[in-house]
């Protein structure tokens, strides 16, 4: 089928993105803390799905498919792929060790690029606070505007990031950590990329910087924070890539020294 959701109006996207998010939020909400939640490990020992990751992405699925045929859904559990047109990433639980743990840091995440371009986000806290974002049309949490801080130098700034789960290049975070851990003002590690551009986009963290990432980690929070006012980059600072897995992010008061510090001698 042709995919004729290419043509829309960016905003256009955003209702039945919510829409879904609040119906995976409800599953989520229901299996937290469950004892019937089942789950097990996929490719390392932080990397786990579970019932609860499932059920959402059922969900989510077939509410984008309802309301955008034709257009191409990539999603963790379940996988997919785009090559042209609309596309849509989606994350079930973006952070299923925090859930899994009862640790009250994860978020439905669904990211829509057109053509190559970010589009249309939404990042959902279950516990109730809604991120969206529509190119060309600003940020707002739970429908108010947000806007990116105003730190103005590296050594003011609260930075975050998260642990890849592939541990044998453990040295390269390690290097990252302690040039960027003396230089800020402190570093935090989250386990939920999404919530952690969304952070940054109303200026509780004044960067964030991650590897070994996914397309749907990183699909809607990068756009939310570019709608902030924010500047986002590949880890050398060049043009951000989806698929590249690295991303540096910042109020974009200090993205020269954010990257100077990743990339160190």
């Amino acid at each position: 089928m042709k995919d004729a959701s290419s043509n829309q109006p960016p905003a256009s996207f955003l209702d039945p993105m919510v829409d879904a998010a609040q119906a995976a939020g409800a599953i989520i909400r229901r299996h937290y803390l469950s004892d019937s939640l089942e789950v097990r490990k996929k490719t390392a020992q932080g990397d786990l799905v579970s019932s609860a990751d499932l059920e959402s992405e059922r969900e989510i699925l077939d509410r984008l498919h309802g309301a955008f045929p034709g257009a191409s859904v990539v999603a963790e559990e379940s996988g997919g792929s785009h090559t042209s047109g609309t596309a849509f990433y989606v994350d079930p639980v973006d952070g299923t060790l925090n859930f899994v743990h009862g640790v009250p840091f994860f978020a439905v995440s669904i990211g829509c690029w057109v053509d190559g371009a970010p589009t249309a986000g939404v990042v959902l806290n279950p516990s109730g606070d809604l991120y969206t974002a529509v190119r060309g049309a600003g940020s707002k949490k739970n429908g108010v505007p947000i806007g990116v801080s105003q730190a103005p130098a590296l050594k003011d700034a609260l930075i975050a990031s998260g642990w890849p789960y592939d541990r044998t290049h453990r040295a390269r975070l390690y290097g990252q950590m302690d040039r960027l851990y003396l230089q800020c003002q402190e570093l935090r590690a989250l386990g939920c990329a999404s919530l952690g551009f969304c952070l940054l986009a109303e200026g509780a963290f004044d960067a964030y910087w991650e590897w070994d990432l996914k397309p749907w980690d990183m699909a809607a929070g990068v756009l939310v924070v570019m709608e902030a006012g924010g500047t986002v980059s590949s880890l050398d600072g060049g043009g951000f890539d989806l698929e590249s897995g690295g991303v540096a992010a910042s109020n974009g008061r200090f993205h020269e020294e954010l990257v100077a510090a990743i990339k160190g001698p």
